[in-house]
């Protein structure tokens, strides 16, 4: 099952009439904001197959994190 990935936007960006972003991460691939209107840098976003879902308080983007942690043993993939 997949559960998603928690990114921190970085970079917002229209490519072609498409809303796009990217998180802070190196490795962060090119992200589709087409579902969540209005968006701004340093907001949480939740992304699954490159398209962000849903909107996420800080405070929820860090629990999110944390319990991701503590499922994988303490490996991190995003920082809220």
């Amino acid at each position: 099952m997949c559960l998603g990935l928690i990114v921190c936007l970085e970079e917002i960006w229209d490519s072609g009439g498409m809303p796009m972003g990217c998180g802070e991460r190196a490795d962060d691939d090119a992200v589709c904001l087409a579902y969540v209107p209005h968006l701004r840098i340093g907001d949480h976003v939740l992304v699954h197959l490159g398209f962000a879902l849903a909107v996420l308080e800080p405070e929820a983007a860090a629990e999110a994190v944390a319990m991701r942690e503590q499922l994988s043993g303490g490996a991190s993939t995003t920082d809220p």
